[in-house]
């Protein structure tokens, strides 16, 4: 593999080593690129900041040419690149939104948990919830405004 192991924030909020960044390129390829380009020039300018004109001009045509990354070696120069971006903007939190990075690490494991839970209640419908977007971003929403009410030590 690489032999860098510097870290980047996950979907998880943990750090992410190159495997990570490796498995986002080739699973997002053409994607991941675009978006990870155009967050990087909204946000904080870090397209033009932290790659120089050749490297640019090299994720530019991989975006034009390519849509899914196969290649080892392309992979092995794209994910250094990546890595850097990812870092100028804050990792995949600045790279997904704070609602969208909310809903894949915290909304849906619970989504999942009320789920499984409800069905060993008896609720048949309970399987649907896991994969309910609305759910999801309603439990997300919940836990980003952290409101007094739904806190289960301020009951009594």
């Amino acid at each position: 593999m690489l032999r860098s192991a510097k870290k980047v924030n996950n979907a998880n909020g943990e750090p992410a080593a190159q495997d990570d960044i490796l498995k986002w390129l080739r699973q997002g390829g053409r994607r991941f690129l675009l978006n990870l380009k155009q967050k990087s020039i909204r946000s904080n300018n870090a397209w033009y900041r932290v790659l120089n004109f050749e490297k640019r001009r090299l994720i530019d045509a991989v975006i034009q040419t390519v849509n899914k990354i196969k290649s080892s070696l392309l992979l092995k120069i794209l994910a250094p690149l990546a890595e850097k971006l990812l870092q100028a903007i804050g990792g995949m939190r600045g790279l997904m939104g704070h609602l969208a990075f909310g809903m894949q690490s915290f909304g849906r494991p619970l989504a999942e948990k009320i789920s499984t839970l409800a069905r060993k209640w008896g609720n048949k419908q309970a399987a649907e919830w896991a994969n309910d977007e609305g759910f999801i971003r309603f439990l997300t929403v919940i836990d980003m405004n952290d409101l007094p009410i739904f806190r289960v030590s301020n009951q009594t």
